[in-house]
């Protein structure tokens, strides 16, 4: 199954943003379509592989120090043609 998430990192205490490059750069290594925005980022491809590289994404954010990832996962977005009239 495909599915697409809304990720973001949140480095807690820290003075930069390696930690979320570092995230992001897991995210893409997994194989997983990637786009990135200035407070988060989506993510595509099949459910395993994503949940996969959640984890992956996860863990070299929190080798910085504390880290907060928020995550919302769909199996309907971006294609919503199949719920329209």
């Amino acid at each position: 199954m495909k599915v697409t998430a809304l990720v973001a990192v949140y480095p807690i205490g820290q003075q930069d943003y390696t930690p979320v490059d570092a995230a992001i750069d897991a995210l893409r290594e997994s194989g997983l379509e990637v786009q990135v925005f200035p407070t988060h980022s989506t993510v595509s491809g099949d459910i395993d592989a994503l949940f996969a590289g959640l984890k992956a994404a996860y863990q070299k954010a929190a080798e910085y120090g504390g880290t907060i990832m928020t995550t919302t996962v769909t199996n309907i977005c971006p294609d919503m043609s199949r719920y329209e009239g």
